[in-house]
């Protein structure tokens, strides 16, 4: 009997956060791209959640003792490759806003040469 209660409460969970998710994509707080990873969760969880024999499938696979140090571990998992997903994405847009600093530099110093009459430098184009 309470076991059901937590299905039940996982399942509205996931259904509120499916809400949550579509929201944001509405409003365009959320990119589609990140969208689909976190309904990928959602749906995770409510597999989870309704499907009784596969939390302790998991948990017998990496040898864990109770289903609550399984959810634990999976979390922490989904954590640490999300972290390894950002920081991949803060990387390239660090090397593109170098990239378009320096090019902005660039484009500074051609309409500073044009407004003082220079032409363009010896060289370049």
């Amino acid at each position: 009997m309470i076991f059901a209660r937590y299905k039940e409460l996982a399942l509205l969970v996931c259904v509120g956060l499916t809400m949550i998710i579509l929201e944001l994509v509405r409003r365009k707080k959320l990119g589609v791209r990140y969208s689909l990873v976190w309904l990928g969760v959602t749906v995770s969880m409510g597999v989870i959640s309704l499907w009784d024999g596969l939390l302790d499938l998991i948990r017998r696979s990496i040898g864990a003792v109770n289903p609550s140090s399984t959810l634990f571990f999976l979390g922490i998992l989904f954590s640490l490759v999300i972290l390894l997903h950002f920081s991949i994405r803060i990387s390239e847009y660090s090397q593109q806003i170098r990239l378009l600093a320096k090019e902005l530099g660039l484009l500074r110093e051609r309409l500073e040469r044009r407004d003082r009459g220079e032409g363009p430098p010896s060289g370049g184009s």
